[in-house]
């Protein structure tokens, strides 16, 4: 997941979100700033390979918990373009305004957001550390 670059995350979580289902039942939620997704020149499509890389890894271990995917969603913004990604576990959506794949993305920072049903807070906050 995310160990696969030295990122330095920012998480706000462990507080009530509001979203509950029928049941009563309340899934996890967090996000995270990941600062050195990218080199300042790398391609959009370096860093999207990362992102979809992370996200993927999400996707298995949640399928492997039995743990119900609301949405993951990365997004990326600079001043050449904005990149973001989706899942609800199986594939990944991507919309970019970057002008082209090769183009330097110019920052160094992404932010991922998951909602998952079946890991408690801190379960969820420490993989998406990770």
């Amino acid at each position: 997941m995310c160990n696969e670059h030295e990122a330095a995350h920012e998480h706000c979580c462990g507080h009530d979100h509001g979203l509950h289902t029928e049941d009563g039942i309340t899934p996890a939620v967090c996000s995270v700033i990941i600062e050195d997704i990218a080199k300042e020149d790398d391609s959009i499509r370096q860093a999207a390979e990362k992102l979809e890389k992370i996200i993927n890894s999400i996707n298995r271990i949640a399928a492997e918990q039995g743990w119900l995917i609301g949405h993951i969603k990365a997004y990326l913004r600079s001043e050449r373009g904005e990149l973001w990604l989706s899942s609800v576990g199986a594939g990944i959506d991507k919309k970019t305004t970057f002008p082209g794949e090769e183009t330097p993305v110019k920052t160094t920072k992404a932010s991922l957001t998951a909602i998952i049903y079946g890991p408690d807070e801190e379960t969820l906050n420490n993989i998406l550390k990770e």
